[in-house]
Order: structure tokens, then C-alpha cells, then sequence
């Protein structure tokens, strides 16, 4: 099979078009897309006089892709060229297709954080919303919007989790911790002393009740979980914890700890 260049913008296979390049503006934006004929190809019929003829990947060579694996070969093609906004959205683009590649979720929300683009990562993930039924789906989403800074749409997939493994004290105390940087933070520490029962990661659950009970200004609550951190915290990191904002309106606290 040859392949050639036909300037500026298709790509030949034997003679024919199997690809090309569309620029199509909106506003003040330029839209770039492309489209490849993997499976089939318009009918000459189809075609204006004097264009190319239209050919397939399948039709010239008998090499039948799916979309997913073309997709998938692109992502890798675009990371290797370091053009993260092109790889998230064609991530995203296989998500939709299928939500069972978390190892590409957990990607895409390495690619958005870098590149700010985090408007890409929430409607691929709202547009599987209730078709998403993978195992382990909705901690990796819920942690690739941690990822971007989105808490509240973090919160929805934990709570999913949670509701699917309710015995699962990491499932939990995720859900209470995205809630409280959220700002839901009565929910919050009602789902984390839940957690409090079902987790041996005690941990960033007594830390984020402390933060909580601090924000709050209850000194009396925030002494009860500093009290229960202090076997589980160094004295640097409970020092960094103190200095955490929220803690400087219950000076008391500070003082009953020293």
C-alpha cells in the first residue's frame, strides 16, 4: 500500500482519499478535526465531481481497525509528541466508548491537571453518568477529579462507591474528605465518623474531623480528634496540621495541646 501527502490537508492510500483534515470556525475559535475512513467509504456517488476518490483502510489493505485501537494509537502518537490537550481529549473520547479503562481515566487526570483543561475530564464522565456500571469505576473517577480540583463531582462518584461497597471504610472516608474541600462540611463529618468505624486508616479521618471541628470554631470537638491524632502524627506534622487555616480560631486548643 502507498501512502502520500496531498497538500495541505489529505492523506492518500493507493491513490485514493482516506483521510483528511476540516477547519471549521465558531466565534473566535478554530475547530480542527479529522477523519479517517478505517472501515468504509463514501460512495462515489456521494462524492462532488472532480474530488478524490474515496477509499478505506479495509478496502485497500483488508486490515480491519476498530475505532478504539485507532484512538488508542493516536493518544499514544499525541503523548509521544507532548501535546497534552490533544491526548485528553482523545482519552476522553475512548472513556465514553468504554469506561473499563481506568488505567486512561487515572491518565486523563494526570494530562488536565497539567495542562489546565479540566472542562474535558467532566463531560466525559457525566456522559457515562448511570452506564458506568466497572468495577472499581467510581474510585478512579472520583479520584481523577480530586486530581483537577472538582470535589463536588468527586463527592458523587465516592458516594456511588460507598453506596456499592458500604462496608468499605476507604470508600468512606474518601466521600467525607471530598465533601468537606467541597464545602459540605455537616454531611461531611456525619459520613467521616462513620468512617471513623470502618476504616484502620484513622488518620485523614481524624485530621479532617480536627479541620472540621476547627472551621467550625468547636474547640472542644477539635481537642477530642487532635487528642486521638497525637499517637498517629509526628510533632512536625501535627505543627504543620496547627498551621492549617481554621486552627488559629481556637487558640485554646493550641494551648490545652502544648
Amino acid at each position: 500500500a502507498a501512502l502520500a501527502l496531498k497538500w495541505p490537508n489529505d492523506l492518500l492510500l493507493n491513490g485514493g482519499k482516506v483521510s483528511g483534515i476540516l477547519l471549521e470556525a465558531t466565534g473566535d475559535l478554530l475547530c480542527i478535526g479529522i477523519g479517517v475512513n478505517l472501515i468504509a467509504a463514501p460512495l462515489p456517488e456521494a462524492v462532488e465531481p472532480g474530488a478524490l476518490r474515496p477509499v478505506s483502510l479495509k478496502g485497500e489493505t483488508g486490515l480491519n481497525i476498530p475505532p478504539e485501537t485507532f484512538l488508542d494509537a493516536l493518544a499514544s502518537a499525541y503523548r509521544e509528541l507532548d501535546e497534552p490537550a490533544l491526548e485528553s481529549a482523545l482519552l476522553a473520547a475512548l472513556l465514553r466508548r468504554d469506561p473499563s479503562r481506568l488505567d486512561d481515566l487515572r491518565r486523563l487526570a494526570v494530562l488536565l491537571k497539567r495542562a489546565d483543561a479540566g472542562r474535558v475530564l467532566l463531560p466525559a464522565l457525566r456522559a457515562m453518568a448511570g452506564t458506568a456500571s466497572v468495577p472499581g469505576f467510581d474510585r478512579a473517577a472520583g479520584a481523577a477529579l480530586t486530581e483537577v480540583g472538582a470535589h463536588a463531582e468527586a463527592a458523587r462518584h465516592y458516594n456511588l462507591w460507598a453506596e456499592n461497597e458500604p462496608k468499605n471504610g476507604a470508600a468512606w472516608t474518601a466521600l467525607g474528605i471530598a465533601l468537606f474541600e467541597s464545602g459540605d462540611v455537616v454531611r461531611a463529618r456525619a459520613v467521616l465518623v462513620k468512617a471513623s468505624a470502618l476504616t484502620d486508616n484513622l488518620r485523614p479521618v481524624y485530621t479532617t474531623l480536627a479541620r472540621i471541628a476547627a472551621e467550625q470554631r468547636d474547640p472542644d470537638d477539635a481537642l477530642i480528634w487532635l487528642r486521638r491524632l497525637l499517637p498517629l502524627l509526628s510533632e512536625q506534622e501535627l505543627s504543620a496540621l496547627l498551621m492549617q487555616p481554621g486552627f488559629s480560631n481556637i487558640p485554646e486548643v493550641l494551648y490545652q495541646l502544648r
